[in-house]
């Protein structure tokens, strides 16, 4: 014998009684509970306007029993600016000011989902200059949540989207496993430098706001500071009268000896390293005019080859 009873849940008045049906997926009995939605027909419209006409919902719709408002809209024509109207009103007879607007564009159909922001709520819809041949608004109260209006990856945003304002705050773990905040500037920049991990150096910005950056170079040979000679980069070669002096510049001469030279060359080799450029640069002038039988050659080069001047 059933140690359970029979319980109906049955309307008083109308003599309606709760069913329960088995679901065909999990073969459980569940009982029937409807929360249903509605059409508003005061704040629903499928009559075109004409130029600059307006459309004023019948009445003012009571929204305490739903959750969400569902307002979904099509024109064959631009509205006026901020031509769509969602007025709220907390007694049902004036609106107080705090309403949702937005300009429909032609052939643009647009959803818009709000949770009710008063009790009440009406339709104002303002076309623009060119007279409708379609439109459509439909409006709907539901009790329970839906997902808000979408758009497809592709589509094109537009300010008159409806959205979902998110605000949030950016927060990263470093090395240590701490979360820490992300900071941004007065003007809304956030916070962020190029950082070495194994190094941990980070780049810097200077006083006028340009990022310092340096170009990977091999540097060959050195600057000529005083009239001391620096063995560490140079080294020279003289035959004959040739000579080399040093006063904040280097002076290569022969003298009128025949087959007298001078020569000064780097102490470094220029290697090739990948991604490295190697870089000489100087400042040459010939003291005195071209002479006859006078060589007089600044690059890199061998006794034959080499790129030189």
């Amino acid at each position: 014998m059933s140690q359970f009873k029979k319980v109906f849940v049955t309307d008083e008045v109308g003599g309606n009684t709760v069913d329960v049906k088995e679901n065909s997926n999990t073969a459980s009995n569940e009982l029937l509970v409807n929360l249903e939605g509605h059409e508003c027909s005061g704040n629903t419209t499928t009559t075109p306007l004409g130029i600059d006409g307006v459309f004023t919902g019948s009445s003012w719709q009571d929204t305490l029993d739903y959750g969400v408002l569902s307002i979904s809209v099509y024109s064959d024509q631009d509205s006026a600016t901020d031509g769509l109207q969602v007025q709220w009103s907390d007694d049902g007879i004036t609106s107080n000011g705090n309403n949702d607007v937005f300009t429909i564009l032609a052939d643009t159909p647009k959803t818009f989902t709000f949770g009710p922001a008063e009790r009440y709520y009406r339709i104002v819809y303002t076309n623009g200059g060119v007279a409708q041949t379609s439109f459509h608004l439909t409006s709907l109260l539901r009790r329970c949540y839906v997902k808000s209006s979408s758009h497809r990856i592709n589509d094109v945003i537009v300010g008159q989207d409806d959205a979902e304002l998110v605000k949030a705050n950016l927060t990263g773990k470093t090395d240590e496993d701490v979360f820490v905040n992300i900071g941004a500037s007065r003007g809304g920049a956030l916070h962020t430098t190029i950082f070495d991990n194994e190094t941990g150096k980070r780049t810097e910005v200077d006083a006028l706001g340009q990022l310092k950056t340096v170009k990977s170079v091999n540097l060959i040979g050195n600057s000529f500071s005083g009239d001391t000679k620096d063995t560490n980069f140079w080294t020279e070669t003289v035959v004959g009268s040739g000579s080399v002096t040093q006063s904040g510049e280097v002076l290569l001469a022969t003298g009128e000896t025949a087959n007298s030279s001078a020569t000064y060359q780097t102490v470094r080799k220029a290697r090739k390293v990948s991604g490295t450029v190697n870089q000489f640069r100087s400042v040459a002038r010939l003291v005195t005019d071209p002479q006859v039988d006078n060589l007089r050659r600044l690059g890199a080069y061998n006794g034959t080859d080499g790129a030189f001047f």
